[in-house]
């Protein structure tokens, strides 16, 4: 069982988002940017190679914000007030909404770019302007309530102090990102903000975790026995994979409906589909948001793999597989056909190739862990070779010529890997759903 507590999560999204910020704010500067009037954030995401950190890093944080926001709900919650004389006004409940909205928007801030013109952004300065002054309107209004109802402090006198000043700064950075009357110096505030709402965050959390919440993975016997929450890991791997084949959807709909795609001449490739609004906008998303998850139903899988398999060679190949598949995965979210496009080519057939070996390893060698009457009976056996593509990649990367284009085959392929992980998740579901992700608690 591997357990984490809240300050570590909060110190690990703190650090992470401010090291993206300086490092961004550095590179805009060494590329001969100008200083003044001073940048925004999102002037900082707006050029490569900053654009594509920002989308991976800023979404793997927002994942990091919403486990934390979950885990403070869950502390402000069932956690006993030293002072009992300490009223209410904002329940919990509104605490963790306001939060989920804060890491909602703040996930789509790096995915739709403050930029409409660079190839490499290809965003909308107006959505992204509204989308990031919703999350911070959220996030400080979050920030006022936690600080208002559930900090602990040594007397009134220092919560009217705190609270007013936190309310105050709040107001003004919210109607200065509005109305932008400080002119070329409103954007300081916009950076001094983001510092103040992260301290003030890590310093809740480490000063006001009375019940000591942690976030814990592993098996389900190895539990804590408070348990507040918990989620399956495969059900997480599953939902991402319905989200990218939905984003397929999405994409090429939106595409023929632009008049990019014509069907009469050729298919489209799946990359030729993520250029341009609003497709980039949910490919950026999607990949960077669900990829974790992907990550960990292959995690659990890996593990099951390992404890159930009778050849530990081949449950050491298929981790090495599985992770070089969803590696390359991020990598296609991080570059573009058109940006990066070498990169782009590389990461997509990595990702092809080694999720294809991967299942057709699964297949030849069967998974022990399954039942042999069910889903390893010969018919089922034959039909899950030919769903799994593992031929596709031999097919696709040659001048075979079997009918199909590339693009067609592509297609299938990627369809057939999503699928796969689902059917194995599923046909695996009594040893796979051994392992939780669960958050737990208990008195100091």
């Amino acid at each position: 069982m591997i357990s984490v507590g809240a300050e570590t999560v909060v110190l690990g999204v703190f650090s992470q988002i401010i090291i993206l910020l300086c490092f961004n704010f550095w590179v805009y500067a060494t590329k001969g940017n100008t200083l003044w009037p001073f940048p925004s954030i999102s002037d900082t995401w707006a050029i490569k190679p900053t654009s594509f950190l920002a989308r991976y890093f800023g979404s793997v944080a927002a994942l990091q914000f919403l486990l934390l926001v979950i885990m403070i709900y869950y502390s402000i919650k069932n956690s006993k007030f030293r002072n009992p004389n300490v009223s209410v006004i904002v329940p919990p409940v509104v605490c963790l909404a306001f939060g989920v909205i804060a890491v909602f928007f703040f996930s789509l801030v790096p995915a739709i770019c403050d930029n409409d013109i660079a190839a490499n952004c290809r965003g909308n300065p107006s959505l992204h302007g509204t989308i990031a002054a919703i999350f911070f309107t959220a996030l400080n209004l979050l920030i006022i309530f936690l600080y208002a109802d559930y900090f602990d402090y040594n007397n009134e006198s220092n919560k009217v102090v705190c609270v007013s000043a936190l309310t105050a700064g709040a107001t003004f950075t919210i109607i200065n990102k509005i109305l932008h009357f400080l002119g070329d110096a409103k954007n300081i505030f916009e950076w001094l903000d983001v510092f103040a709402v992260l301290s003030m965050m890590l310093v809740f959390v480490y000063y006001n975790n009375p019940i000591n919440i942690k976030v814990n993975f592993g098996l389900v016997s190895e539990l804590p026995s408070n348990v507040y929450f918990y989620v399956l890991p495969s059900v997480l791997a599953t939902t991402a994979c319905v989200f990218f084949v939905l984003n397929l959807i999405f994409t090429f709909s939106a595409n023929y409906l632009q008049g990019r795609v014509d069907l009469n001449n050729s298919w489209p490739s799946i990359e030729s589909l993520q250029v341009y609004p609003p497709s980039n906008w949910s490919t950026h998303w999607v990949y960077n948001m669900m990829a974790p998850f992907i990550s960990i139903g292959q995690i659990v899988i890996s593990l099951t793999w390992a404890a159930e398999c009778k050849t530990p060679a081949n449950s050491l190949l298929n981790a090495m597989l599985g992770s070089a598949s969803t590696v390359a995965m991020i990598c296609l979210a991080w570059s573009g056909e058109t940006t990066y496009s070498y990169l782009h080519k590389a990461s997509s057939n990595t990702f092809f190739i080694a999720y294809d070996i991967y299942m057709a390893i699964v297949i030849v060698w069967g998974f022990e862990v399954t039942d042999p009457k069910g889903f390893w009976s010969l018919v089922q056996k034959i039909l899950k070779i030919i769903i799994s593509s593992g031929l596709l990649t031999l097919v696709r990367f040659t001048s075979i010529n079997v009918g199909l284009s590339f693009e067609v085959l592509e297609w299938i392929n990627y369809v057939c890997i999503f699928a796969f992980v689902c059917v194995l998740l599923y046909e695996t579901a009594p040893k796979v759903n051994n392992y939780v992700i669960a958050i737990s608690g208990s008195a100091h």
